[in-house]
Formats: C-alpha cells, structure tokens, sequence
C-alpha cells in the first residue's frame, strides 16, 4: 500500500513537471498578457 502510494504520487510529480514543461515551451507562442 505505502509503496503504491509512492508510486503514485511520482507519477503526479512527473505530470506536473512535464506540464510546466510544455506550458514554458508554449509558453512564447500562447501568452496570457497581450503582446
């Protein structure tokens, strides 16, 4: 149980980093604030 636990929560972990990823990568061509 604690260690699917771990396990899971390094997949979130992973998820997220990747998504900061690709939202930095993006991030120049889809900009919140107005060019």
């Amino acid at each position: 149980e604690h260690a699917r636990n771990l396990e899971f929560e390094q997949a979130a972990r992973v998820r997220d980093q990747l998504k900061n990823l690709k939202a930095r990568a993006f991030g120049a061509e889809v900009s919140d604030h107005p060019a």
